[in-house]
Order: C-alpha cells, then sequence, then structure tokens
C-alpha cells in the first residue's frame, strides 16, 4: 500500500533494511555483509541535545566581546586616521549620514497642524483627533532600512533595522506597540537573492516574537533592477508607537548652552559593515555588530519613560553613524546651532571589557564611529542632572560618558581622545550640504 502511494506519486520506494531483534546493527551489499557494529557501541556515541526554547533567537544569541573577533577579520591593518577632525569632518560629507531636512522638506509630512515633532533623526510624533468614540492620542512613526548591512548578514541587518526603528521612537516618548515591514530583492529563482529575503524575513518575525508587536501589514517585491545588475535585498521596518504625554516629546538638537548631555549605553568593539569603513576605508571588513534584544528593550523603554517625564531636553540614537554622528546632528540640526563638549575618559580595563585593543595602541576611530544598538546622547537642563542620573543608575544603564553644552566648536575630550575638536560653523555647513548633489543640473 505504501509503494501504491508512492507510485501515485511519482516517486521511487527502495526499501534499504529491516527491523531484526538482534543485539547489532548489520550492514550488507547484495546480500553480503560489509560489518557488524554492537548496539551497545551505538548507543553509547548518541548525542542527546534538548532543543528547548532561548531567551534570545538563535541568530540573536550573543557571543563575547572580544577583540579577536574582529582582529581575526583584518580591521587591526586598516591605516590609522593621521588627523582626527579631518576624519570628522569628511564622513559629514557622506550623503548616507548627512542632513535630509532639503528632501524630506519637498514632500508633504507636516500632516497639517498635527506634527508634535517633525525630526528626521527620530521619529515622527503625529496628533490623531479624537472621533466621536474614541480619545485623541499621539503615533510616533518610525521607518527604517539598514540596507549596508545585508551583503555581511541579511539577519543582522532586519534586526538592526528594527532595533533602530525602536530607539528612534523612544526619543520622542513614544512606546512601541505595532510593527510593519516591506521587503524587497532582486530574481526569486536567484539562491543568493530569495536566501537573504528569507534571512530578512525570519529576523523581522523573530524580533516581533521577541518584543511581542503584532504585524499591522507587510509587503513585497521582486524582480528589482535589471538582468545584469539586480537590486540587492533590503527590508524596511516600521514601527510605531504611543505617547501619553505629547507636552514633553523631545526631538534630536540641543536646546540651551549650559545644558548637561550624557552618553548612555556600552560601547563595544564591533565595527563591520559601519558607514566609517564603508566610506573612509572603502571596506567591508568585520562583523556585523550584535542585537542585544534585552538591552535593546531596556534602554528604550527607559529613554521614553525620560521623556514623558520631562527630564530630557533631547534624545538621539547612535546607529547610524555612532558616537561622532549623534554628536553632530544634536548640536547642528534644527534650530540648534550649539556646540558641545563630551569627556570620554576610559581606564585600560575600562576598554579591555569591551573588547577593545589598548597596547599598542587605543583606535579612538573604532569608539567613536562603532554603530552598536541600544546607545543614545541625551541632554538636560542642570537642574534635573542629578534626579536623571539617578533614573538610568537605578535601571542598571551604563552612563559612559558626560559633557555640557555650549561654545563654538564641538568637542570629544578624555584620557584617550587628543585634537578631537571641530568648528561649529563648519560641520554645520558640510553636514547640510551633503544631498546637494542631488539638486545639480
Amino acid at each position: 500500500e505504501v509503494s501504491d502511494l508512492f507510485s501515485e506519486a511519482g516517486l521511487t520506494l527502495s526499501t534499504l533494511g529491516k527491523s531484526a531483534s538482534t543485539d547489532s546493527l548489520s550492514l550488507l551489499w547484495h546480500h553480503k555483509e560489509l560489518g557488524d557494529i554492537p548496539y551497545p557501541f551505538i548507543k553509547k556515541n548518541i548525542l542527546v541535545r534538548d532543543h528547548g526554547l532561548v531567551k534570545n533567537p538563535p541568530m540573536l544569541k550573543l557571543v563575547s566581546a572580544d577583540a579577536d573577533g574582529d582582529k581575526k577579520s583584518g580591521l587591526e591593518a586598516l591605516p590609522k586616521p593621521k588627523f582626527f577632525p579631518d576624519l570628522w569632518v569628511d564622513m559629514l560629507a557622506n550623503p548616507n549620514l548627512g542632513s535630509r531636512e532639503r528632501f524630506t522638506s519637498q514632500f508633504d509630512i507636516g500632516v497639517g497642524a498635527n506634527t508634535i515633532v517633525r525630526d528626521s533623526n527620530v521619529a515622527t510624533l503625529l496628533r490623531v483627533p479624537a472621533g466621536e468614540n474614541s480619545e485623541p492620542l499621539s503615533l510616533g512613526c518610525a521607518f527604517v532600512s539598514m540596507a549596508q548591512y545585508v551583503g555581511l548578514d541579511p539577519y543582522l541587518s532586519a534586526a538592526h533595522a528594527f532595533a533602530n526603528a525602536m530607539a528612534k521612537l523612544a526619543c520622542v516618548g513614544a512606546k512601541p506597540v505595532a510593527c510593519s515591514c516591506s521587503f524587497s530583492g532582486g530574481d526569486p529563482k536567484s539562491f543568493q537573492d530569495i536566501s537573504k529575503i528569507a534571512e530578512l524575513v525570519r529576523s523581522v518575525s523573530d524580533l516581533a516574537d521577541e518584543t511581542k508587536l503584532p504585524f499591522l501589514s507587510g509587503e513585497m517585491s521582486v524582480f528589482n533592477g535589471s538582468a545584469g545588475k539586480p537590486a540587492p535585498a533590503t527590508a524596511a521596518v516600521g514601527v510605531f508607537g504611543q505617547s501619553r504625554n505629547t507636552e514633553n516629546a523631545c526631538n534630536s538638537w540641543f536646546k540651551s548652552s549650559g545644558d548637561k548631555i550624557l552618553l548612555i549605553g556600552r560601547t563595544i568593539n564591533q565595527l563591520g559593515g559601519s558607514e566609517y569603513l564603508r566610506y573612509f576605508h572603502k571596506s567591508s571588513l568585520g562583523r556585523v555588530p550584535e542585537v542585544d534584544i534585552k538591552v535593546l528593550r531596556e534602554t528604550s523603554e527607559l529613554v521614553s519613560g525620560l521623556v514623558e517625564e520631562g527630564l530630557l531636553n533631547s534624545a538621539i540614537c547612535l546607529e547610524e553613524g555612532g558616537i561622532i554622528l549623534g554628536l553632530t546632528r544634536s548640536s547642528v540640526a534644527g534650530s540648534s546651532n550649539l556646540g558641545a563638549k563630551l569627556d570620554i575618559s576610559l581606564s585600560d580595563q575600562d576598554l579591555e571589557g569591551r573588547g577593545f585593543e589598548v597596547h599598542p595602541e587605543f583606535r579612538p576611530d573604532y569608539f567613536l564611529f562603532a554603530e552598536i544598538p541600544g546607545r543614545y546622547v541625551i541632554s538636560c537642563s542642570e537642574d534635573k542632572l542629578v534626579a536623571l542620573k539617578k533614573r538610568i543608575l537605578d535601571s542598571n544603564i551604563e552612563i559612559e560618558a558626560e559633557g555640557t553644552v555650549g561654545g563654538k566648536n564641538i568637542e570629544i575630550l578624555g584620557n584617550r581622545f587628543e585634537s578631537c575638536k571641530v568648528p561649529l560653523k563648519t560641520v554645520a555647513s558640510i553636514w547640510s550640504k551633503s544631498l546637494d548633489f542631488m539638486w545639480k543640473e
């Protein structure tokens, strides 16, 4: 009967052996015995595996932050920048990191008079008017694609997009309530293309399960690009959130001279796929930074809560371009034009615990341009600093550096950073015009 079922399906059924009441496994070829393996020997060498649930999805399980990870990838051989301020200015000219103001201003992103926060560096926060049977509410929206990681690790590329969108929501005081995603790629008949799309889909599914966020919608687009050059697979992740106290909603830019700056979160030595490597070193070496779901959830909940409580004047996440770009954007975006000083003083033990080499020399560029999720540059009024620091430390979130808003320069201070100062006027001009080439005739 079994043979008939296989035949009807066009399949051939072959008999490989039969069970027997013996104490061994007999291997035969054309009725000739080739071997006889005692059953106790087989049983002794059986590996029993328990595939129970893990805290993070398998691809998001964390490995230790050690310097050897990026060392083995060749990052240690990259030349060290000769003069850091020049590197800082060069990175601001990167179109991927520049101001989106001229681009976004061409479209109706104001949604009438119902926009509460309009800032391309964080999420958009909208006021949704009350209906006949509903209360008014505030809706936060953040859409992110981290396509630069797809070539190295498509799974983590989508995970970073998800993490970045959640962080942008936190910056305006919104707590995530739902998500959506749009996938695109080249030829689905290509194993390489469809494998990357599959990993993107699996990643977003895992993150949605871990964060308990329902999907509002999903979209798939394939056959993009041309036959000779198909478009790379990408995932654009949208996360939607709700804010209960819009009066305290903040954006990414600094507000007043004398305000205090805090860098919160933990920077580790994982630089793979970063804009710094791609733009300055023309390199795709290294491993993509990991996504720690626990840290992501804790830091985003903390920051959104700090915004709601009115403790923050500004907040920006650091998944795009690292500390340097976050500090720059907060200084020159919107109506800010305020300089800043950030003091990062770390011991050898602090750096080694983050996976950084300290002997023979420390690489400040690797630290300042790392795109590790779960980190923010935030600012507050001086009179709120003590309460703010207590809330952060009580949440077991690390304060990595402190600083002050004001002055005509943006400056990185500390025992590991020399000559890290750029004029505010220079960086504002370069950052705001990095997309001007798109309007040239």
